[in-house]
């Protein structure tokens, strides 16, 4: 029998709770209005796993507006995706006759903003909404939120977070397990691990990261061989499986980066200090000790995963990995995390430049594709304005860490390929995709062209041969935008992209859910000489396909909410630069928009239709026509000078003129 629970059902801004206790998803409110006392059943397979959704409404509040002409309710957005046109509904009754809006007011409103509005009715006596105004954001409906950042000079990020609903307050009961856990580590514990403090390790990030959750040591063997270790921090002996930080991890599914702040995945009490690999610290690890042997190769049979517990001997920065190679920072000075370079680092170094040089080689000679498209830095003051952007700077030292971390991911992998397990998955090119991309290749003369059926090692050669093309960045977005979306499932398929069998996300458990959950299935594996008892084989056969989903959903939200973050950051930027011309290049055409980019990575679109003309070749995403006093051609890539006219701030509209 599933379990009924009878309770007041209450909107929050948009959260559905019941007994302001269980969280309802969107869909599964069958109805129900706040205030209504409803009957929910827990419809979740994982007997472990409450999930909630309305059955019925046993009495309906009184409180409902009758007179939906002058209505107040709850606005929604709803994307249409075919069309790229946005359109909306009013939920204003238990009904499924839901007010819907289209007119341009639409562009500056937010999911769940509650909006006044009047009714039109046409002459086929068709109903639909005419927003009048805002009178109560979704952001100014979050109490909680309003009261968590209060006199945060960041709320403005925060508030793009929240109303995409990120989940960036954490429940009680969350805070209630951070708080009892210990920081002492038992005897009994480390006895049960391999004891690797003693080996030299240190950690390679950025100056400002906090969450250190992969550091590595190197041992330069004999005749060209070396052993790689990739020691990751075992978040799952802190975080037990449907612990509620547990629950809470898979609710958001991944932590969120956002202009030097971070809503994590796991509380800060785990991230930053119980499970970061702080230096001069004992900390419990997984480790992946990899042999590699002088044809480059990873000898996987050879190679071991293990729990572990080390002491890192050092903190250290990308930058400055670089200035020890190259002699700028010599032995004993000091580095930024107060320790002084010595021997063991300098030949730590020495040798990571060396082995990642050697399985670099190997990925290229394997076909991995490798796309360099610059992220975005946003630069601020104290108030937290931004005052400049800029590329993120990107070191050798980037290369070095994602080749062992991807070396360790793929052991890992094929370790368990017999086990259920979470894998990244990056599927092969869609033919409709690569027939779009020919057109292009041929348009812009390279005489190259890919197969319907491709390989990897097509693409990777493709990328090899644009290199010195005039267009090469607009091409290399070309190939990037025919690539599928990688994912995580819970089946293995092949990684197009990596141009390997076997691949899984291990490396990041403190603020990726899928190596959290795979960390947990290689430790009961260790558990149990390698081999998982039958039950814990189904358990895990049964939620996977979930964890996987909503691993790969927020990782999508991740990405939405750091491009609206940017996007606010950019208008900010603008608003004082009204009059003041700036050199940009058209970076891309597709069916319906223009884009076009600063050499500091502001991007931007040309969302007015009337201001530019649908040529037969605009379809091929190369040529099309811009009206500003007269018609003008221009094709991708081309540099043009603008001038901001004007910048809207609560519509993030960003207008300027062609400067001839």
């Amino acid at each position: 029998m599933a379990d009924k629970i009878t309770w007041e059902f209450k909107d929050f801004g948009g959260f559905w709770l019941i007994d302001e206790e269980y969280l309802i998803m969107t869909g599964d409110e069958n109805g129900a209005m706040s205030g209504d006392l409803v009957e929910a059943e827990n419809y979740s397979t994982n007997p472990n796993m409450v999930m909630y959704k309305i059955v019925s409404v046993i009495d309906e509040t009184k409180d409902l507006v009758e007179n939906i002409s002058e209505n107040v309710e709850l606005f929604k957005w709803i994307y249409r995706k075919a069309s790229n046109w946005k359109w909306g509904y009013i939920k204003y009754s238990r009904k499924n006759d839901d007010i819907f809006v289209s007119n341009g007011d639409l562009l500056w409103m937010k999911n769940w903003d509650k909006v006044s509005f009047s009714i039109i009715v046409d002459e086929k006596g068709n109903k639909s909404g005419l927003v009048k105004e805002i009178t109560q954001r979704a952001w100014d409906q979050l109490k909680w939120a309003i009261d968590f950042f209060k006199d945060n000079s960041r709320i403005d990020i925060f508030k793009v977070a929240a109303e995409e609903w990120a989940r960036v307050v954490w429940p009680k009961e969350v805070l209630e397990e951070v708080e009892s856990l210990e920081w002492k580590i038992e005897e009994t514990e480390i006895l049960k691990r391999k004891d690797l403090r003693e080996l030299f390790t240190i950690t390679i990030d950025g100056a400002d990261s906090k969450d250190l959750d992969d550091a590595i040591s190197i041992e330069d063997l004999w005749d060209d061989w070396y052993k790689l270790y990739v020691h990751i921090a075992d978040v799952t002996h802190y975080v037990k499986e449907d612990w509620n930080i547990d629950i809470e991890a898979l609710e958001r599914g991944t932590s969120h980066y956002l202009i030097d702040n971070v809503i994590p995945m796991l509380h800060e009490k785990l991230s930053n200090d119980l499970c970061s690999l702080n230096p001069n610290t004992d900390k419990l690890t997984l480790t992946c000790e990899m042999l590699i042997d002088n044809d480059w190769n990873i000898d996987i049979d050879r190679s071991e995963v293990y729990e572990s517990i080390i002491n890192t001997n050092f903190r250290t920065t990308y930058k400055e990995i670089e200035e020890i190679k190259e002699w700028s920072l010599i032995k004993w000075k000091e580095l930024l995390f107060w320790w002084e370079i010595d021997k063991d680092l300098v030949d730590l170094v020495d040798d990571s430049n060396k082995l990642a040089d050697i399985l670099n080689k190997n990925t290229r000679d394997n076909w991995e594709l490798e796309f360099d498209f610059s992220e975005t830095k946003v630069i601020v003051n104290e108030q937290w304005n931004p005052i400049d952007f800029k590329p993120y700077l990107k070191y050798p030292s980037h290369d070095e860490i994602k080749a062992y971390m991807v070396a360790a991911n793929r052991t890992v992998s094929e370790k368990f390929k017999s086990t259920p397990f979470l894998h990244r998955t990056h599927l092969t090119p869609k033919g409709e995709l690569i027939e779009k991309l020919n057109e292009i290749l041929t348009i812009l003369e390279t005489n190259l062209k890919i197969t319907t059926s491709p390989s990897s090692s097509d693409f990777s050669k493709l990328l090899s041969e644009i290199e010195w093309h005039p267009k090469q960045r607009f091409l290399e977005k070309a190939i990037l935008l025919t690539m599928q979306k990688a994912n995580y499932t819970h089946q293995r398929e092949w990684h197009f992209g990596l141009a390997i069998d076997y691949y899984s996300h291990f490396t990041s458990p403190i603020r990726r859910y899928p190596d959290l959950q795979i960390h947990r299935i290689i430790k009961e594996c260790i558990t149990n000489k390698w081999e998982l008892p039958e039950d814990r084989d189904y358990h895990y056969e049964s939620i996977l396909e979930h964890v996987a989903e909503r691993s790969s959903m927020q990782q999508d939200l991740s990405v939405k909410i750091e491009r609206e973050v940017n996007k606010m950051m950019w208008v900010k930027y603008m608003i004082d630069k009204i009059g003041q011309e700036f050199n940009w290049y058209f970076a891309w055409i597709d069916q319906r928009w223009v884009f076009v980019e600063l050499e500091n990575t502001i991007t931007w679109v040309i969302k007015d239709e009337k201001r530019y003309s649908l040529e037969s070749v605009w379809e091929k995403a190369i040529l099309f026509e811009l009206k500003d006093s007269n018609w003008d051609s221009y094709n991708v890539w081309d540099d043009v000078k603008i001038k901001i006219t004007s910048v809207d701030e609560v519509k993030m509209i960003i207008n300027f003129d062609i400067v001839k």
